[in-house]
């Protein structure tokens, strides 16, 4: 499990009672001052912080976490591609066309 997050992916949280925007997270972290590390990176500076969340805000997210784990583990049946150059379309026609006579 993840121990540090920028604040771009603590707003794609959306947390609720907390900041929906990088912007709005910058502004908490600053201001409660939250541990951070440095992390290389692309961009502005080079460098990104990624902040170690406080203890309520990290429970928010484990919860949040447990949540949604179950979902991320239902699959769609499998389904075959339809082979190269089919005509199954063009068998069948366009729904369009069915709709006018065609």
């Amino acid at each position: 499990m993840k121990t540090h997050y920028s604040c771009a992916e603590l707003a794609t949280l959306q947390l609720s009672g907390l900041p929906a925007t990088p912007q709005g997270w910058k502004n908490l972290v600053q201001r409660e001052s939250w541990p951070y590390a440095e992390e290389k990176s692309r961009g502005r500076g080079g460098l990104k912080r990624l902040y170690t969340p406080s203890e309520a805000v990290l429970k928010q997210i484990r919860r949040q976490e447990t949540l949604a784990a179950p979902a991320a583990g239902v699959t769609a049946p499998h389904t075959e591609p339809m082979p190269r150059g089919s005509t199954e379309i063009g068998r069948l026609g366009h729904p369009l066309r069915q709709a006018r006579g065609r």
